[in-house]
């Protein structure tokens, strides 16, 4: 049998549009939304279609963060190790990708669609995670940058920190996947998903989330898959007793709702965790170690890991307060 060209290998389905199409939807967005960075492909869009979106970018213009298409902090090569350098000098790095698409366009716009586009490899923009970074260390770190109390005898304080702000990132991804990913979302929506994020919820979960959101309250379902990415980052890989009541303690704290709504939501524990100890283990566990030890902390991750970081967290009212207001901005 002959081998087909990739060009010659059809979509699964007629869903899918042209690139040519693509490119004008990717224009009209970005003309209509507010902020929107041409640059990145598909972010007018997501911002279209994404409150969390809209709102972590108006959050961080108004902290005064500017996006920059140089590479700084050699972001292009690994992005993790500029994070400092993006915190520092409050600069968004944007990876040109819409440039290159306008190129294939002009050729082959009406020729190539969607379909081959998300197979080509073309490098993605992580905006929005880049982006809830920022927001959250500014609320969260009161000027003080994570990686200057990772060297000193504050460590704990700011590995706890810096996994929050990790987590609140892997959580804004989530949450916009989810409600996206909820509403019969289109081809289109895959793909700019895709080219612009680094996590992504299964369909049914999705579903189950909004669900939740709808019930509970849109506040109280961020903090708790917050806290499940958080609890992953730390290493656990399953749930235990001490861990479900020290986070319905924590629930009770920041989102101040009634108990037995609190004990309601609990009972969903594994759909939060399953989707947060999905999370990649060469991430959790190589990547995470490399860059806190490059940034001074005085111990090995596993060693580090061992703090009682949920305690420590409950125990904090400015920290827990400033996520109350973080939660708040970013759900009004």
């Amino acid at each position: 049998m002959r081998t087909k060209f990739f060009l010659e290998t059809n979509p699964p389905d007629d869903e899918w549009l042209s690139l040519h199409r693509l490119m004008k939807i990717h224009d009209q967005t970005t003309r209509e939304q507010k902020n929107a960075q041409d640059l990145a492909f598909g972010d007018g869009y997501l911002l279209m279609r994404s409150f969390i979106h809209r709102r972590i970018r108006e959050l961080l213009l108004a902290h005064d963060y500017q996006f920059i298409e140089n590479n700084i902090g050699n972001y292009d090569v690994f992005s993790l190790i500029a994070l400092h350098v993006i915190l520092e000098k409050k600069q968004i790095p944007v990876i040109r990708n819409t440039t290159v698409l306008r190129e294939i366009n002009g050729s082959m716009g009406r020729i190539i669609s969607g379909y081959h586009i998300s197979r080509l490899g073309i490098k993605s923009n992580c905006i929005l995670h880049e982006s809830s970074h920022a927001v959250s260390h500014e609320y969260l770190c009161s000027g003080k940058n994570f990686n200057t109390l990772l060297r000193g005898e504050d460590w704990r304080e700011g590995l706890l920190k810096m996994f929050l702000c990790e987590s609140f990132a892997n959580t804004s991804e989530s949450i916009q996947a989810a409600r996206i990913m909820a509403t019969l979302p289109t081809r289109t929506d895959l793909l700019f998903l895709k080219m612009n994020s680094f996590f992504y919820v299964e369909p049914d979960e999705a579903v189950q989330l909004c669900r939740l959101e709808k019930e509970f309250g849109g506040k109280k379902v961020f903090l708790f898959l917050w806290l499940a990415y958080l609890c992953s980052h730390f290493l656990s890989t399953h749930i235990n007793s001490e861990m479900c009541e020290m986070i319905e303690s924590i629930l009770l704290m920041i989102c101040l709702e009634k108990p037995n709504e609190t004990k309601e939501l609990m009972k969903h524990a594994d759909l939060f965790f399953s989707n947060a100890f999905r999370m990649n283990d060469f991430f959790k566990f190589t990547v995470n170690e490399f860059y806190l030890r490059h940034h001074g902390l005085p111990v090995t991750l596993r060693e580090a890991v061992t703090i009682d970081y949920l305690g420590q967290l409950k125990n904090s009212p400015d920290l827990t307060s400033n996520m109350s207001k973080l939660l708040d901005a970013i759900l009004i």
